[in-house]
């Protein structure tokens, strides 16, 4: 490992957080390296200065007062009105009006292309009746996936796509 790797690992390895691997290749690293030891002396030098400071303790009744003024405060405020995620006559109403033609307009476009491209045939016409069935070419170009074994994922999408080419759902 190099030094820069390794002493991105060195607060894991002080915490034991390192798998068994990487904390062998840090601990070798660590022996043949002044100034990754170094490092490390200095990280628990650090650590140990901080678990030795104590924090001082809160004076007495001072959570419930904190949570006395936070419910006054809110009171105080009252309700706070929630703003609907999106106000559509609101913004209908203060839109420009090349704004509001242009909306609408890209709704209708919107839904008639939708209409349009929605209908219609979805697959080859019928053969007709008595006549040989015509063989297409795999429209998928999955004809590799057709060597996967029974049941599997490449196997079920080949089956709809041919359900789907029939006319099926």
């Amino acid at each position: 490992m190099r030094c820069e790797e390794v002493r991105n690992r060195l607060g894991a390895f002080i915490d034991g957080e390192s798998d068994i691997v990487e904390g062998r290749k840090v601990q070798r690293h660590l022996e043949r390296c002044s100034g990754c030891r170094e490092e490390l002396a200095a990280l628990r030098e650090i650590g140990d200065f901080l678990a030795g400071e104590c924090v001082p303790a809160a004076p007495r009744g001072f959570r419930s007062k904190v949570l006395v003024a936070a419910e006054q405060a809110l009171e105080s405020q009252g309700k706070p009105e929630r703003e609907p995620f999106l106000d559509l006559p609101t913004w209908w109403r203060s839109a420009r009006p090349a704004l509001r033609v242009a909306a609408a307009a890209a709704l209708a476009l919107g839904l008639g292309l939708g209409i349009l491209l929605g209908t219609g045939p979805t697959g080859p016409a019928p053969a007709a009746p008595g006549s040989p069935p015509v063989v297409q070419a795999d429209p998928y170009e999955a004809h590799y996936l057709s060597a996967s074994p029974t049941g599997s994922l490449p196997q079920v999408y080949l089956a709809m796509a041919s359900q789907l080419d029939r006319g099926g759902e």
